[in-house]
């Protein structure tokens, strides 16, 4: 069972946006500690890298070890697009803590 996760790069790579949509996904399209920069539908410019070419979408993309994939993919205008497979794993993902995770 895959527990740890290390996250690296160069700056302006974009681990932070990668760490920030994950808590975009979890936490049912909230980032806390954007919470007072931006509100509800500006959240998303958080989470776009700043090196994103313009009129590229953002997708983050997760793969389990069972298979189950989840996409979400954030357009340049701030459209979010789920995909799931199977049917449902959005949902569960969303019940995961958030703090634990």
């Amino acid at each position: 069972m895959s527990k740890n996760l290390i996250v690296y790069g160069a700056n302006g790579s974009g681990k932070s946006s990668f760490v920030d949509a994950i808590e975009y996904i979890l936490s049912n399209e909230r980032i806390e500690h954007l919470a007072h920069e931006y509100s509800g539908h500006n959240q998303l410019l958080g989470v776009r890298n700043t090196n994103t070419p313009q009129g590229a979408s953002s997708v983050i993309r997760l793969k389990f070890d069972n298979h189950s994939t989840l996409t979400v993919e954030i357009s340049p205008e701030g459209r979010v697009n789920y995909q799931d497979a199977p049917p449902g794993l959005l949902e569960e993902v969303q019940k995961w803590d958030l703090m634990r995770t």
